[in-house]
Order: C-alpha cells, then sequence, then structure tokens
C-alpha cells in the first residue's frame, strides 16, 4: 500500500528505489553530516559500498 500526503510545500511519500542514491550520498559521501550525531541509536556510521547499503534499506523498507 502506498501512502502520499501533499501540502502546499511538501509532500510525504513512502521510499522509492530512486531515492537511496540520494541517501547513499548524505549517509556516506556529504561534508556536512551533522545529523548523523541526531539520529538514534546513536553508534558510529561505517562506510558500506552503495549495493550493501541499497540490499540494507530494501530489508528495512519492505
Amino acid at each position: 500500500m502506498s501512502i502520499v500526503l501533499r501540502g502546499e510545500k511538501l509532500v510525504l511519500r513512502d521510499i522509492t528505489e530512486a531515492d537511496f542514491q540520494k541517501l547513499y550520498y548524505h549517509y556516506h559521501e556529504a561534508e556536512d553530516r551533522e545529523h548523523l550525531k541526531w539520529d538514534g541509536p546513536y553508534k558510529s556510521l561505517t562506510h558500506q559500498r552503495f549495493e550493501k547499503f541499497t540490499e540494507d534499506y530494501i530489508v528495512i523498507w519492505r
């Protein structure tokens, strides 16, 4: 089941496989990754290959 909530400035929707590249960038490649300090469970993030990152997200979101 797909849920989409639309507002004037924001759309909330389910994650898609097209989103994985952007998520990977913000978790592993971006210079400013301050958000990771505030995202529990506060474990250190180990670098993953994109393929492994994508596999893990598919398991979580399906």
